[in-house]
């Protein structure tokens, strides 16, 4: 009974989402992260202070409700990676959620504020 319940009230929400006509998904804040779309060629410094180049894909998926990044380390570095981004208009934070091929998982949050979008997360050393 438990799950049915819970069935039933997504189904309600949902409902209650499609009658209203709005996708949060188009909001002024759902906007922040686009100046980051579009394909980009990186350059930083590794460990060992070697110039090493990749590149970053960011595009706008489901909808246009979350925000892909795909990055590539190139030839210097193996590490490949993807993450997600959406705007929750409920809690009014950005949730970002990066995974890569060493088998790296990090989760983020934050705000856009005074032009600048901080991501920050909890860090267990």
């Amino acid at each position: 009974m438990h799950k049915l319940f819970k069935y039933i009230m997504l189904i309600f929400s949902l409902s209650i989402h499609a009658q209203n006509n709005i996708n949060p998904c188009y909001s002024l804040e759902a906007s922040q992260f686009d100046f980051w779309i579009g394909d980009w060629k990186l350059e930083w410094k590794d460990q060992s202070g070697k110039i090493q180049n990749g590149t970053n894909s960011i595009k706008k998926i489901l909808d246009g409700c979350v925000i892909e990044e795909n990055f590539d380390g190139g030839e210097g570095t193996p590490l490949k990676g993807k993450s997600n981004s959406v705007y929750n208009s409920f809690t009014k934070k950005w949730h970002q959620t990066w995974v890569d091929n060493t088998g790296g998982y990090l989760d983020f949050m934050g705000n856009f504020s005074n032009g600048i979008m901080i991501l920050v997360r909890e860090y267990i050393d």
